[in-house]
């Protein structure tokens, strides 16, 4: 019983601190470390186009803890024929494991000039980002997947372990497919000379594994680059099945019209016909025959023609340059000589009238000039030059019949009330693209003191014409009558 008390008193006389106790060392104590999540986690990725993903870790103990950090992209928990990365934190280098999952590729640091691979991904260690924040790890892995995978659908599984040698085991963050992006297939014409105000086809195919349903914008882009600002950009919006046509800023689609549709939409460099552009769909491929007609604020350009796709996998062809369109204007009129302001009565007076035709001077059909008050026929000096048949006209008072119909040198004259033109003395000089016209034209006493203007046109067989440009204003004058006596 005695000992029963002591045992008591000496309990409660250390309970009470009577006695000093000696306390042991605390034992430290290790956290785990943690897989904090992969991004992206879900998506569609295309074979052999460089991809970022992010793999983050945590450790309470601090980031610098952390020894092994693991990412595996595989159906399934499986290193063989997988993509199997490993990353040594102390030692700051990169590693692939090989498709039989016998041994460990690379050993290379971040930042480093080098590549890794097997048969299914490429690891493109000089693009491999790492960052220690706090308790906080993340790798950003540059990888670019091979054919091989194409169709396969990818679980990202993360693995960790510290210095202590505990570990967060393997964990999946979700899945995403590789798939081929949607392809540009075709585009015709994609070269050749294509004309001003004249309506021409362009015919545009587009592929996508995923159907032709699953595309969500094709387009045709016509611009020296890729830029829609001052360009020919088109669109196709295949799940609304609806057109557009880009305006010259760049700021809003213009159009918003079912193919077919009597309807035009244009910018100030484009026409697009609605009811003859057509959409077909064949299985995996869309179709698009694009109907445009191009303005003359085109004319002389060699754009390239670009086409682009996407789809609702989020993937995308890019903007991809499938030709080179060379854009031929109008014919027009250049100039008009002489620069004189008055013209002699009874006198040869040579008129030099220039044309041009983008398409070639042998594209030129009907070469016009005109002097009269005002922009008609009757009564006026109208004179003719057929380039195809090389024949010279000039037109009666009535405006009912042409006169002459003689090659250009002939030795014939030809008159109306107004004019008398020596045929052989009119000339015809042709260029590469421009005509020069040559007119003797002596005016009779019925243009004594008249003020006429002269207009130019030409016609060329595109059926495209310029307009009756007004080039000079001239008064004739007989110069061998003596001028009036000054006033008073």
């Amino acid at each position: 019983m005695k000992q029963i008390l002591r045992g008591i008193r000496l309990g409660v006389l250390c309970a009470l601190g009577a006695l000093p106790l000696v306390a042991s060392p605390a034992l430290a104590l290790n956290h785990a470390p943690v897989n904090a999540g992969f991004v992206p986690n879900i998506g569609h990725f295309a074979p052999n186009a460089k991809y970022a993903f992010r793999s983050n870790y945590s450790d309470a103990d601090g980031a610098s803890d952390l020894r092994h950090v693991f990412l595996l992209l595989n159906l399934t928990v499986s290193g063989a024929n997988s993509i199997y990365l490993y990353y040594d934190v102390p030692t700051n280098k990169l590693y692939m494991r090989n498709d039989a999952n016998t041994a460990w590729l690379g050993g290379y640091e971040p930042g480093s000039n080098n590549v890794i691979q097997n048969s299914r991904a490429r690891l493109w260690c000089g693009e491999v980002v790492t960052a220690k924040v706090g308790n906080n790890f993340s790798i950003r892995w540059i990888l670019s997947f091979f054919d091989v995978l194409q169709g396969q659908t990818l679980r990202p599984w993360m693995f960790v372990r510290d210095t202590a040698g505990a570990t967060a085991g393997w964990e999946s963050f979700g899945g995403f497919l590789i798939t081929r992006p949607p392809v540009n297939l075709n585009l015709n014409p994609a070269s050749g000379s294509f004309y001003t105000d004249t309506p021409v086809s362009f015919t545009t195919q587009y592929w996508d594994e995923g159907g032709a349903d699953s595309m969500t914008k094709c387009v045709l882009l016509v611009n020296d680059t890729a830029s829609g600002v001052n360009s020919i950009y088109l669109l196709y919006d295949p799940k609304a099945n609806r057109l557009y046509l880009r305006d010259d800023a760049n700021t809003a689609w213009l159009g918003n019209v079912a193919p077919g549709v009597n309807a035009t939409i244009e910018n100030s460099r484009v026409r697009l016909n609605v009811a003859a552009t057509k959409v077909q769909r064949h299985d995996a491929t869309l179709t698009v025959t694009w109907s445009v007609s191009f303005k003359e604020t085109v004319s002389g350009q060699r754009p390239v023609a670009w086409m682009y796709v996407d789809d609702d996998r989020a993937q995308s062809s890019g903007f991809q340059s499938m030709g080179r369109l060379t854009i031929v204007g109008k014919p027009s009129n250049v100039s008009l000589s002489p620069e004189v302001v008055f013209l002699a009565l009874k006198n040869t007076n040579v008129f030099s009238a220039v044309y041009s035709d983008p398409a070639g001077t042998g594209a030129m059909t009907y070469n016009y000039l005109l002097l009269n008050t005002s922009l008609k026929f009757e009564n006026g000096i109208l004179v003719l030059y057929d380039q195809k048949n090389n024949k010279f006209y000039l037109r009666d008072d009535a405006n009912a019949a042409w006169l002459g119909g003689v090659a250009p040198g002939t030795n014939v004259s030809v008159q109306n009330s107004r004019v008398s033109i020596n045929v052989a003395q009119v000339a015809v000089t042709k260029g590469a693209t421009k005509l020069q016209l040559d007119v003797p034209v002596v005016f009779k006493n019925t243009m004594d003191n008249q003020s006429v203007n002269a207009w130019m046109r030409v016609t060329d067989d595109r059926s495209l014409t310029s307009p009756w440009d007004q080039m000079r204003s001239y008064t004739v004058i007989d110069i061998d009558t003596p001028p009036p006596p000054p006033p008073g």
